[in-house]
């Protein structure tokens, strides 16, 4: 046999293991998938609905994105002297309320067949 025979035979020999033993490849994480896992995860974080601000593919099973949400804090003690009445023209106290703009960095990953998402870093001003 000619070496060019034997490696015909070869080849066809392991073509046929080959497509018997297909390796699958691993299923890619859809933008459905993400949206969802980032969207649950970021208002478990916030405690409070949140809106996802991005969402973009760094790999074929790993999406970046970024949840954002208001929070708001009241101090019951307040601003002492800050409310005015014009009809009894005295001052009150008022409760203060400050609102604070927050976001979370979230990366979702798919890990077999669970997709999985992290809280990457969170920050408010």
């Amino acid at each position: 046999m000619t070496r060019i025979a034997i490696v015909a035979a070869l080849l066809a020999a392991f073509a046929t293991v080959g497509a018997t033993n297909a390796y699958a490849a691993p299923a890619k994480l859809s933008y459905k998938q993400a949206r969802k896992a980032a969207q649950t995860k970021g208002d478990a974080f916030a405690g409070q609905p949140t809106k996802i601000s991005y969402l973009f593919r760094t790999g074929p099973r790993r999406y970046s994105a970024s949840s954002k949400w208001r929070y708001t804090v009241t101090d019951p003690d307040g601003c002492t002297g800050c409310g005015y009445d014009p009809a009894t023209g005295t001052f009150y106290d008022t409760p203060s309320t400050e609102t604070f703009y927050c976001s979370a960095d979230l990366v979702v990953l798919k890990r077999g067949r669970r997709v999985v998402a992290k809280v990457d870093g969170h920050s408010c001003f």
